[in-house]
């Protein structure tokens, strides 16, 4: 996309860190109301998951985003990438 600035940026992970990447598909899953499921919802479950597994906080996600959004046609995908830093 032409118009859109784009800035890399470096991170260096401590051992036990964990990178959480999703699409915007995630936060702005809407309900039959539009309402949005928003960053603020998706912070308390990574909130709650801390010490889970990869794999049981990406399904803790996937699993209140579909709570929320319930019977609503989805409005886009899920793409979430969460990485658990062990070297």
């Amino acid at each position: 996309m032409e118009d859109v600035v784009y800035s890399d940026e470096e991170i260096t992970l401590k051992e036990g860190s964990k990178l959480f990447l999703y699409t915007d598909g995630v936060t702005e899953a809407e309900d039959i109301d539009k309402q949005l499921y928003g960053e603020e919802k998706l912070l308390e479950v990574l909130s709650q998951n801390t010490s889970s597994d990869v794999r049981s906080t990406v399904d803790a996600v996937v699993s209140s985003v579909a709570g929320h959004v319930k019977e609503a046609e989805a409005s886009d995908d899920l793409t979430i990438l969460l990485i658990h830093y062990k070297p």
